[in-house]
């Protein structure tokens, strides 16, 4: 195979509910709301792996791990994205780069963006100049907005040889 770059694109998006915590790219931040999901609901390592899926031709996480299969019932998003590396490793030969963008109104985010960032490279094993972690509110706008929702999107390029 000759050397090329590629990139994907990846997006999740889940309902806020009252609860005690959230999870972001591996960490564990206490607040007083929770995300509703099948998994863990770390939607960062969910973008991160659509991502990864995307640049690589292998569809998205839905496809390879369904909401609908008792299997995937509260898989964190470290073992998620793990799983992804796995999946898509025959289709590239190093990751170049991340960068992620984490949308939300609640809970406040910055005090965490370094420990997110750390664990996000820990995980995928990279250099942390590698990857990038930015904290947008949504200015009171939308479900986001109203912390009704929080948003997580990440690009990534990848090398193949």
């Amino acid at each position: 195979m000759e050397r090329e770059f590629r990139t994907g694109l990846g997006y999740d998006i889940h309902r806020l509910e009252k609860g005690k915590y959230i999870i972001l790219g591996g960490i564990r931040i206490p607040c007083e709301l929770s995300i509703v999901a099948h998994s863990d609901g770390d939607l960062l390592f969910h973008a991160i792996a659509d991502s990864l899926l995307g640049a690589t031709g292998q569809g998205d996480i839905g496809k390879h791990f369904p909401p609908t299969d008792i299997k995937w019932k509260d898989i964190s998003g470290t073992d998620l994205i793990l799983k992804v590396v796995e999946l898509t490793k025959p289709y590239f030969n190093c990751i170049v780069n991340i960068d992620t963008v984490i949308k939300a109104q609640k809970p406040r985010l910055a005090e965490y963006q370094e420990k997110i960032r750390n664990s996000i490279a820990k995980v995928l094993d990279l250099e942390i100049s590698r990857v990038n972690v930015k904290i947008k509110s949504a200015e009171g706008l939308g479900p986001v907005g109203k912390a009704k929702a929080i948003e997580a999107f990440s690009t990534i390029m990848i090398r193949t040889e």
